[in-house]
């Protein structure tokens, strides 16, 4: 990560407690669990727990696994692998099913392919089991989806087809009206398939700046579980509410690593926001506005 942390400009300070709202709009504990898959989603997990660290009832568990095979297949002896990784994270479709409330499950997404995959794998070994009905109603499901810079590309392919068809640059790029008009309406690739997998989902567009920052500069704080990963290869990360599973040096902010400093960053600063609530001199009114909805639905 090079220069400051996009969280700490007042565009990151606002959209970090705006997806946050998203994700616990109708309450937090109206979850048994709240699951982050992948590491782009680690930002808002770590601002999250600072945010209820005084106390409540939901679990948060970042859940290493990316997916980048298009082809959406997964050898055996990786479906062995990854069956595993679900059971030790207490997400096996038994686990699932038994819960007393609905697990929610959220990726950002621009195909959702390793979101897909991994929700057909826990539908799949449900059915195996003959609870796949149970499972599905207990999966709640959130992508952020940068609708914004998938309309961009789309165009710009659009238009680079164009020209090359008519010999050259004839015509410019999409007007930022075109990508907008287009952009109200996109979902990612595997929304819909999604949508049958789980109780309910949805997809909220995300500032393609925030997007582009957790895809691309944002860095790892743990290894993701790949789709050529050995079992032995197999990590976690397993954030409890009462943050015992914190690595050691994220809660002493003795940073190793620029992925551990920004954690500690934005867990302290959901605890000043938890402490101080919308007395804290924060960068603009939008955000401490956001705020104040946000602790509000965390009070549900």
């Amino acid at each position: 990560m090079k220069g400051p942390s996009y969280f700490t400009t007042g565009e990151g300070a606002l959209a970090l407690r705006e997806m946050t709202y998203l994700l616990v709009a109708k309450g937090i504990e109206e979850y048994d669990r709240v699951v982050s898959i992948g590491r782009s989603g680690t930002c808002l997990l770590g601002y999250l727990a600072g945010l209820t660290s005084g106390g409540g009832t939901t679990r948060l568990t970042d859940l290493p696994f990316s997916f980048p095979n298009p082809s959406n297949a997964i050898k055996p002896g990786e479906r062995v692998a990854l069956r595993k990784h679900l059971a030790r994270n207490g997400l096996d479709p038994e686990s699932i099913a038994a819960a007393k409330r609905p697990i929610l499950f959220y990726d950002f997404v621009y195909s959702a392919v390793s979101a897909y995959v991994l929700l057909k794998e826990i539908s799949m070994w449900a059915t195996e089991l003959e609870i796949k009905a149970a499972v599905k109603k207990n999966i709640h499901f959130i992508g952020f989806f940068p609708a914004l810079t998938k309309a961009r590309d789309v165009l710009n392919g659009i238009h680079l087809a164009s020209n090359k068809e008519q010999g050259g640059a004839t015509s410019s790029g999409p007007s930022e009206r075109e990508i907008q008009d287009l952009a109200e309406g996109l979902t990612s690739k595997h929304f819909d398939d999604i949508k049958a997998l789980v109780g309910k989902a949805t997809e909220p567009h995300v500032h393609p700046d925030f997007y582009n920052y957790l895809a691309t500069h944002a860095p790892n704080a743990h290894d993701s579980l790949h789709h050529e990963a050995e079992e032995e290869g197999v990590s976690r990360i397993h954030w409890e509410k009462d943050l015992s599973a914190l690595p050691e040096n994220i809660m002493q902010g003795k940073a190793a690593q620029d992925g551990h400093l920004e954690l500690y960053f934005l867990f302290k600063e959901g605890e000043l926001d938890r402490v101080a609530g919308c007395s804290r001199l924060l960068p603009q009114p939008q955000v401490a506005a956001t705020l104040s909805k946000l602790l509000k639905a965390l009070e549900r």
